[in-house]
């Protein structure tokens, strides 16, 4: 993934672009020959109604060739199928990115903190997530 903190906008975005992904998760699912997937991301933090808020978008693009066997499968029952397996997979996706998001983010506020001789002090709560995604 490549990182792009653009901090002269207000307030500072974060981009974020596949360059390298791996699937996890599929056993016993044969992947198509031709796969691809793209995205581009933002994350900004959002202040407002006593708090802090993580805001995003993700544009998300998948391609791929599908085995011929599969022309034989009705058409509206194939998009079903397929519609279903890409937003369980989407919905992991985001699962384990806002999970990874907030861990991050107090990793890096302690370290913020222990950087600035604050550990002590009762850091402020995480912000909460809001994604568009």
């Amino acid at each position: 993934m490549r990182l792009r903190c653009k901090s002269s906008a207000v307030p500072p975005i974060l981009e974020s672009q596949a360059t390298r992904w791996e699937l996890q998760g599929l056993q016993g699912i044969e992947m198509p020959s031709r796969f691809t997937l793209s995205w581009h991301g933002t994350l900004h933090a959002e202040r407002g109604g006593g708090g802090s808020h993580v805001k995003g978008q993700l544009e998300m693009s998948i391609s791929l060739a599908l085995p011929p066997v599969l022309d034989l499968v009705p058409k509206d029952i194939l998009r079903a199928m397929i519609e279903s397996v890409l937003k369980r997979f989407l919905q992991n996706m985001k699962h384990k990115a806002d999970a990874s998001l907030v861990s991050d983010f107090e990793k890096y506020r302690r370290e913020q903190l222990m950087k600035h001789g604050r550990a002590s002090q009762h850091p402020e709560p995480v912000p909460e997530l809001d994604g568009d995604s």
